[in-house]
């Protein structure tokens, strides 16, 4: 029988053609004789999408400490150096010094690539000698002041907010599956060599880097829920 692909919360779907396992990414593929009454359940129809996307100006370099530039970990709100030139992935970097860090919390709030805005909150704790990274999980257009609380521990921890060499596209809200199809430097198309972020949705390493001189386009496709 036809199937149908839904976003649904739960484990598992009992439905009246069959029995469905929700996986990690919280959806399931189910018998399309199931759809509605699962949409009467709280489920979402999921469909493909396919989308083009070009930067409006030509997105500067990745740089350490774009952001926000290094400086001390301490409770409070970090200063914002600049926003995102264009939509693109942000990390977060925080280190230790010789000590751990055994507690705390920063409170991120941004305006993501899908246009819905998120807080995410990033566990501070980390062995001693030790830098993390935390990409935030979405193309980040706007960020708003993050927020440090509870830090305990570390000797002179550090932290900085980056900008990286993957581009943000539009997608919709929940867009999951997001895979690149083509991709062009100043309207030429560029063979392969692309990168697609594992970890923030929407987000892609074009061939060429970015320098602050070269326009991007994208051909790209992503699932979400039919509105």
């Amino acid at each position: 029988m036809p199937t149908a692909r839904i976003a649904f919360t739960g484990g598992v779907i009992q439905g009246q053609y069959g029995t469905y396992q929700v996986g990690s990414d919280g959806t399931a593929t189910v018998d399309t004789r199931d759809v509605i009454p699962l949409l009467g359940k709280g489920a979402s129809l999921l469909s493909n999408r396919s989308a083009f996307y070009t930067t409006p100006v030509g997105p500067l370099a990745a740089t350490s400490g774009r952001i926000i530039a290094s400086g001390a970990l301490s409770n409070g709100t970090l200063s914002i150096s600049n926003q995102p030139d264009v939509m693109r992935q942000v990390n977060v970097v925080w280190g230790t010094g010789t000590a751990p860090i055994s507690a705390g919390n920063m409170a991120i709030t941004y305006v993501a690539n899908d246009g819905q805005t998120y807080t995410e909150n990033l566990a501070l704790a980390l062995a001693a000698s030790s830098i993390g990274t935390y990409p935030l999980s979405r193309g980040c257009i706007h960020i708003s002041t993050p927020i440090v609380t509870a830090l305990a521990g570390g000797t002179s921890p550090f932290r900085h907010l980056d900008t990286t060499a993957f581009l943000a596209v539009p997608v919709d809200p929940v867009a999951q599956d997001y895979a690149t199809v083509s991709e062009a430097a100043d309207g030429t198309i560029e063979t392969g060599g692309w990168s697609d972020s594992t970890t923030s949705i929407g987000c892609v390493s074009p061939l060429t880097a970015p320098n602050g001189t070269h326009t991007f386009s994208m051909f790209y496709q992503f699932v979400a829920p039919v509105i």
